[in-house]
This record gives structure tokens, C-alpha cells and sequence, in this order.
């Protein structure tokens, strides 16, 4: 049973996720805070599994305290609707295992809660794309995929990095379920290990 603790300030975000949370089989929540020292309270308590941590409670700039909430030992899955690329890098480097959208779908609000409670890192679809335009794109930074793509002889500057991630696989001969299951692994790949590099 994966034992997790909601700390989000808004009281109809906590009802949802309770309706949600109950329905599992495989999830319990026990715990809801709506503020900064409910969660350091909770989190000491009950010892959860996992925090589902929204960044914004009313009474503190939870990045200031990050480590105060990792101290007991939780994993902490970010569900937030804050689209900032630079809140969520943050947010990782301080110790956060996941980052997850809260207008995702249900499934994958609970498969990001699974996937982060089997040791593993979740990153939302909406920040890994953001992360990896960003990547490709930012001067001075060379991209391997850029170099492979040139070999093709394509304008590289007329096209998006998906695009010319795509262009490389079809050019191998890639039919287009695969190109798409390849992309979304490239895409989590890249953003682990990015964030390993700049955390050296």
C-alpha cells in the first residue's frame, strides 16, 4: 500500500484528490495539509510514502524549505499548476522525484504516484518537452542530435527539435509507433540526465 500525504492550500484540489486516492486499491491517503506547518506536522506523524506537494501554500515559499520536508525521509512528487521551467528544474535539483501537471488526466496523476513510489523519476510530459526545447535550443550548447540530423541534409534552423528528432529516426527506417515510443524515452532519458550533469 503506498501511504501518501496531500499538502496543497486549495480545498477543492484536496477534495479531488481524496475522491481520487480512495477509489485505489493500491493507495491510501493519510493525510491532507493545507499549509506549510500541517505538512512538517503530518509529514512526522504519519511518515508517508509520498508527499504530493503543491509549491505554493499559503503561509510559506516551500522551495526555502525543501529540506525541511525531505529530512523524514519521504519521496516528494510535485503536483502543481505552475508551468515555469525554471520552478521545476528548481524543484528537482532540491530533491523532488517528480514533477506532475495538475490539469493531467487521472491515470496520469496516479501512474506519475506509482512510478515515483517504485524508485523511479516522473517527469510530466508538459515539462520534459519544455526542458528538452529548451536544451536544443539554447546557444552555445551543442546537441548531439543536431549534428546527427546535418549528416541528413536538413536545414536544421527550419526545423523544431521534435522535428528533427523525428527526421533522425525515420531516416532510419523507423515506422511511426516506434518513432513516438522512442521520443517519449529520449525525452525522460535526457531530462535525468541533464539534471545528474548540472547537479555535479
Amino acid at each position: 500500500m503506498i501511504r501518501v500525504l496531500l499538502a496543497d492550500s486549495h480545498e477543492l484540489i484536496r477534495l479531488a484528490m481524496r475522491t481520487l486516492l480512495s477509489a485505489q486499491d493500491d493507495i491510501e491517503l493519510v493525510g491532507e495539509a493545507g499549509s506549510f506547518q500541517e505538512l512538517i506536522q503530518l509529514n512526522q506523524q504519519l511518515n508517508p510514502d509520498i508527499i504530493l506537494l503543491e509549491l505554493h501554500l499559503k503561509d510559506e515559499d516551500v522551495m526555502l524549505k525543501f529540506s525541511e520536508i525531505l529530512n523524514d525521509g519521504p519521496l516528494v512528487l510535485v503536483l502543481t499548476d505552475c508551468k515555469d521551467r525554471e520552478t521545476h528544474l528548481l524543484a528537482l535539483r532540491l530533491g523532488a522525484r517528480g514533477i506532475v501537471i495538475k490539469d493531467q488526466s487521472i491515470e496520469i496523476i496516479l501512474k506519475a504516484i506509482r512510478t515515483v513510489c517504485a524508485g523511479e523519476v516522473w517527469i510530466d510530459h508538459f515539462v520534459a518537452l519544455d526542458l528538452w526545447r529548451n536544451y536544443t535550443q539554447t546557444d552555445g550548447i551543442k546537441s548531439p542530435l543536431g549534428a546527427e540530423v546535418n549528416k541528413l541534409g536538413f536545414d536544421r534552423s527550419s526545423l523544431t527539435p521534435r522535428e528533427l528528432e523525428v527526421a533522425r529516426l525515420a531516416a532510419r527506417g523507423l515506422p511511426a509507433k516506434k518513432i513516438a515510443a522512442k521520443l517519449l524515452l529520449a525525452i525522460k532519458r535526457f531530462v535525468i540526465n541533464w539534471l545528474s550533469f548540472t547537479a555535479s
